[in-house]
Formats: C-alpha cells, sequence, structure tokens
C-alpha cells in the first residue's frame, strides 16, 4: 500500500476512535446525571407524602429509544473510509458500499451511544 493510503486509513481509525471515546463518555455523564435526579425526586418525593390525600400517584417517565442512531452513523462513516481504500472502479464502489453497511451495523451493536439524542 502507498503511504498515502496508510495515512487515510489511520486518520479514519483515529477519528472513529475518538468519536467512540467522546460518546461514550456522553453517555455515562448522561447516565450520572440520570441517577442523580431520580435519587433527588426520590427523596422529594418522600416528604411530600400525604395520608388520605385524593391526587393520583406521579406518573412514570418512559425513557427514549433512538436505536442507536449515533454508533450507526459513527460506525457506517469509519466503514465507508475504510471500504474505499480497498479495489478500484466498480469494485472500490462496492467495497465502500459494503463497508459503510457493515460499519453501520456493527456501529449500532456495538458502540456504546444509546439514548444520546433523547432529551
Amino acid at each position: 500500500m502507498k503511504r498515502q493510503h496508510i495515512a487515510v486509513i489511520a486518520v479514519g481509525a483515529g477519528i472513529l476512535v475518538a468519536a467512540t471515546a467522546g460518546a461514550s463518555a456522553l453517555v455515562m455523564n448522561q447516565q450520572n446525571l440520570a441517577k442523580t435526579k431520580a435519587a433527588t425526586s426520590q427523596a422529594a418525593h418522600k416528604e411530600e407524602i400525604r395520608w388520605n390525600d385524593s391526587t393520583p400517584p406521579p406518573q412514570k417517565v418512559v425513557n427514549c429509544d433512538d436505536g442507536n442512531v449515533v454508533g450507526a452513523i459513527a460506525g457506517g462513516v469509519g466503514g465507508g473510509v475504510l471500504g474505499s481504500q480497498l479495489g478500484d472502479g466498480k469494485g472500490k464502489t462496492a467495497a465502500t458500499i459494503g463497508g459503510t453497511l457493515g460499519g453501520a451495523y456493527l456501529g449500532k451493536e456495538y458502540i456504546p451511544t444509546e439514548n444520546v439524542t433523547c432529551r
């Protein structure tokens, strides 16, 4: 392989690793904030209990399921970049498409970014 191809692959892999690390840090931060809010609301709820009160109980908050869109996008971009480095002509196009699809699937399954788009 030419040095230019190796450099492009290395840069693509570095971007993918950085995006994964950033997304993981974001998810962990959001999970910690959610736990803190839940503990705070439980403590406040315990203080508000009144016997023989006719107010209905608080509604449960439904968690958002975004289908790990961020993981699929990050994986698709990384797979497309790596796939574009293979072959030439129509083979290169097929490798790029295959790399994008495979990367999107693997990114959705293995890059931990669930509920990043949910607010």
